[in-house]
């Protein structure tokens, strides 16, 4: 799907709601609209605010982790292709025995 055919979506949802709101006010009983209601209502789109901050929060991170293994990775390649200009003698050094690669949280504690 296009962008623009999910930007169409997303606005007919988003307006399809208001109405639907609009004609709910105009049927529903006074009671629902007192203000410990819209009180109960403001509580809750501050609870779903708050968590959808949280979940992109973790998603930009998940996404930032990601991106930093494989720029690692590309490093690595980039090492071995290097060293290859420099001999036999110095290529093919991570298929010996004894050159590993430690982990990213090791590597990031310093241990």
């Amino acid at each position: 799907m296009n962008p623009i055919m999910i930007g169409l979506i997303v606005f007919g949802c988003v307006f399809g709601g208001a109405l639907l709101g609009m004609v709910a006010r105009s049927v529903l009983p006074d009671h629902h609209l007192s203000d410990e209601s819209n009180a109960a209502v403001m509580l809750g789109i501050g609870v779903i605010g708050t968590m959808t901050a949280l979940v992109l929060g973790l998603l930009i991170a998940s996404a930032r982790t990601s991106f930093d293994n494989q720029s690692n990775a590309k490093k690595i390649i980039l090492l071995e292709r290097i060293l290859a200009h420099y001999g036999p003698q110095s290529s093919g050094r991570s298929t010996k025995p004894g050159w590993q690669i430690a982990p990213t949280p090791l590597r990031q504690s310093g241990g």
